[in-house]
């Protein structure tokens, strides 16, 4: 450990967590510094390890902080970033170093888990051979950008999530508030017992109510004040009768057609809720992802019928993107055969991320290409949140999305639009007028041009992702099968997590295989070649 300075008068704290989290922030004000000037760019900040070390208390104790790269990352997998801080641990431990804790850090503003502790913490362990990792506090973290009723409820959802292992692994949670005496708070916190109360906050000892309850939808919507649309409930008389394929939907072909996609957690159902008339609230508040199908809304403005299209979200906690794809896919051949006015596709992204992750880099790009340059001018890129974030920080990202992310998307006749948690502001994105083509390349490469879905641009784009995420699960599980021989003690885990990997990558298979026949029958011949080598077992 002399590379990093450290000393075994030090005692080590390990921070990790997704990117943009705010390790670096955390460890900042825990420093003694403002974190001001860190993690305000979508670009990552850590990627290697890195130590800074100070003297807290009156009778000074000497830390070491030790950064890691975020998980979620679009430049490393998160296999290598858990082997990474495993070979810190496991190098510490032979050097005898106090492994004073790990502190995990959660965004309380995240309304999807999409990056599982319990999971990363869990393939940690097993890759840190015969040592125990430090005792866990999962710190939240982003306090200031959720309203504190909202923030209690995700707090709730996640000590739910995770109260095996506070009950019987000893872990905690605790709050960090963005000050330096929250920050030391949390370091210097002694470790509760495993039975105690442990969702506690360091610096606000206000405890969860367990008797919280989560926020429901009103039974009839709210009239927002100002709000130009109506909510509609029947079909209109006029026109011809709905095409037998959209009876399901029950959209007219007078209606306007307005589809909303987006990763998971970015507000569709709440922006779709606004225009139809009701006022957000109760939707959305889970961990877990809120809409699993494709949902319709009708409402009328200005003598317009509009038909808003709620799909499944990207990068969803339930479903796959293959089987998103595949139901987006559905709709608009039944769309395009039927004569349906397709007015516009909204892409929702919220504005308080402060980090393009990996997940949403590869949404951003699976719904571009599902678009196509031909119906960019449909496009219209709403960035949500914006009451999360300082105007000034807002404008910034913004800028910096539309010269990293967006540009090509621009190019090709996007416009860019803030949706600012109103009737209003949702309306006037749904009104403005536009005039390109109502289709999509999808659309008219599936009905047109009779093409099936393997073979058209999205589809080749999700063959390519799957065999990218192939190869690293080939190598996660060639790595993980070496240490399965190499620590008998941990074999048992190890083999378990292999076959966990190994069926995530079967089912993923499967549904593209759905599409595309002989990819499939490549990818299980290899796949029945790993599992008679390995002699892998499948729990049905």
């Amino acid at each position: 450990m002399a590379s990093y300075g450290i000393t075994r008068a030090d005692k080590v704290i390990v921070v990790m967590g997704p990117t943009g989290a705010g390790k670096s922030t955390f460890i900042d004000y825990a420093m003694g510094g403002s974190g001001q000037g860190i993690g305000h760019n979508l670009r990552f900040q850590a990627q290697d390890i890195t130590v800074r070390k100070i003297s807290i208390g009156t009778a000074p104790q000497s830390f070491a902080f030790v950064d890691t790269p975020g998980l979620d990352d679009t430049h490393k997998q998160d296999y290598d970033t858990l082997q990474m801080i495993a070979e810190f641990l496991i190098k510490a431990h032979k050097d005898g170093l106090q492994m004073d804790k790990l502190l995990y850090l959660h965004r309380i503003s995240d309304n999807r888990l999409t990056v599982s502790p319990l999971k990363s913490l869990e393939l940690l362990s097993s890759l840190c051979d015969n040592i125990e990792i430090p005792p866990v506090t999962i710190v939240t973290t982003m306090w200031s950008l959720v309203a504190k009723e909202r923030g209690r409820l995700q707090a709730t959802e996640l000590h739910r999530t995770l109260q095996s292992k506070m009950r019987n692994g000893g872990w905690q949670i605790l709050e960090f508030n963005d000050t330096t005496e929250s920050a030391r708070a949390i370091v210097q916190a002694e470790r509760e017992g495993s039975n105690t109360r442990s969702q506690g906050h360091a610096g606000n000892n206000e405890s969860l109510s367990a008797n919280i309850t989560l926020g429901k939808r009103p039974e009839k919507p709210l009239k927002t004040k100002g709000s130009k649309f109506k909510s509609q409930q029947g079909n209109p008389a006029a026109g011809r009768p709905p095409s037998s394929e959209m009876v399901r939907y029950g959209i007219d072909r007078t209606e306007k057609i307005i589809i909303v996609m987006g990763s998971t957690g970015v507000g569709k159902s709440t922006f779709i809720d606004y225009v139809a008339g009701g006022d957000g609230q109760g939707i959305g508040h889970s961990l877990k992802s809120c809409t699993q199908d494709i949902v319709v809304r009708k409402t009328t403005a200005e003598g317009q019928s509009f038909a808003l299209v709620d799909t499944p979200g990207l990068n969803n906690t339930t479903r796959s993107n293959y089987e998103i794809l595949g139901e987006i896919a559905s709709f608009l051949v039944k769309a395009r055969r039927g004569g349906y006015q397709l007015e516009k596709i909204l892409y929702l992204h919220q504005i308080s991320d402060n980090r393009m992750a990996g997940t949403s880099s590869r949404d951003l790009e699976l719904f571009a290409t599902l678009c196509g340059n031909t119906a960019m001018p449909n496009v219209v890129v709403v960035t949500t949140m914006w009451s999360l974030v300082a105007d000034n920080t807002g404008k910034e990202r913004e800028e910096q999305l539309r010269e990293a992310f967006w540009s090509q998307m621009i190019t090709g006749g996007c416009r860019i639009a803030r949706f600012e948690d109103s009737a209003e502001s949702a309306c006037s994105i749904v009104l403005e007028e536009i005039d390109g083509p109502n289709t999509t390349l999808l659309a008219q490469e599936l009905v047109d041009k009779s093409k099936n879905l393997d073979t058209t641009a999205a589809g080749i784009l999700l063959s390519k992702q799957l065999e990218r995420l192939l190869q690293e699960e080939k190598e996660s599980s060639r790595k993980l099968e070496q240490l399965s021989q190499n620590n008998p003690i941990k074999g048992q885990y190890l083999q378990s997590e292999l076959n966990a990997i190994r069926g995530s990558i079967l089912q993923k298979v499967s549904e593209l295989g759905k599409f595309n026949r002989s990819f499939l029958d490549i990818i299980l011949r290899w796949f029945s070649k790993l599992v008679r080598k390995n002699s892998i077992v499948f729990n049905s």
